[in-house]
């Protein structure tokens, strides 16, 4: 008879006991936040004249680099997964819709259809 196969870790269906709860950040990546926040307000003005005194084109570097960690960066949709996107949310719409309005829904996916061949 062959042997079963182990798999590292709990066994499926057990819960999971020990370690950080769902949720709870962890101690040493909110210390380093914490510490740099602090860096980074203590060294405002050092910091501003460093970046002034950079070249224009190493500053928009910098700035590009930095702006991403302020700013998240959008995600590029084409129009083709926007349309798909759209044609599944009006599928879920049409079946959990009443009647008259499954039949405009139906419409709307007929004309989004039409003009995506096109």
């Amino acid at each position: 008879m062959e042997q079963e196969k182990r798999r590292p870790g709990r066994p499926r269906g057990h819960p999971k006991t020990g370690g950080r709860k769902k949720g709870t950040p962890n101690k040493i990546t909110g210390d380093l936040r914490e510490w740099l926040a602090g860096f980074l307000n203590g060294s405002r003005e050092q910091l501003e004249r460093d970046f002034a005194a950079l070249e224009p084109d190493e500053r928009i570097f910098a700035f590009s680099r930095l702006v991403g960690y302020v700013i998240p960066k959008q995600q590029a949709v084409t129009v083709e997964a926007q349309v798909e996107a759209e044609f599944k949310h009006l599928q879920k719409l049409l079946a959990d819709a009443p009647d008259d309005a499954a039949a405009l829904i139906a419409q709307k996916i007929l004309e989004l259809q039409e003009n995506t061949e096109k």
